[in-house]
């Protein structure tokens, strides 16, 4: 009787976790096509994006990698421009927090939303500073 099968880690984390990131990406396709709620097309679009880099950067790095073997992954690998290729991972990336940013102004309420734009509504309601001091414990008065 052999040993057990001998499955380097991050293929057995990495196909449960790729298929569940897709699970998740299925999920959320429709809400690409609902133009009326424009706050759920960016939340869909950013989490679409930001699920697909990681699960196209888990792909890339550790399943093709482990099922093509050494000698056919260097070719693979060569002819996807090697570390060249996180160039594309990152770039999908960017356009997920991008669409994220967009919800975030989004999100702030319209009577608020002309004091922000897209790059400063991560800001609303407080400042780095106050959320911080509002996550500060506070002394107990005696």
């Amino acid at each position: 009787m052999n040993g057990p099968i001998d499955i380097p880690l991050n293929v057995l984390v990495g196909v449960p976790a790729t298929l569940v990131i897709l699970m998740g990406v299925r999920g959320l396709v429709p809400h690409l096509f609902r133009p009326e709620r424009r706050d759920a097309f960016h939340l869909a679009m950013a989490m679409v994006l930001i699920l697909a880099q990681g699960a196209g950067r888990t792909g890339y790095w550790d399943l093709v990698r482990v099922f093509t073997g050494p000698d056919l992954w260097a070719v693979v690998r060569d002819a996807l421009g090697g570390a060249e290729a996180n160039a594309i991972w990152n770039l999908v990336l960017l356009w997920g927090g991008l669409h994220l940013l967009k919800l975030l102004h989004l999100l702030v309420p319209v009577g608020d939303r002309h004091r922000y734009s897209m790059w400063t509504a991560w800001n609303y309601p407080t400042h780095l500073r106050g959320l911080l001091c509002h996550l500060r414990p506070r002394r107990r008065r005696k």
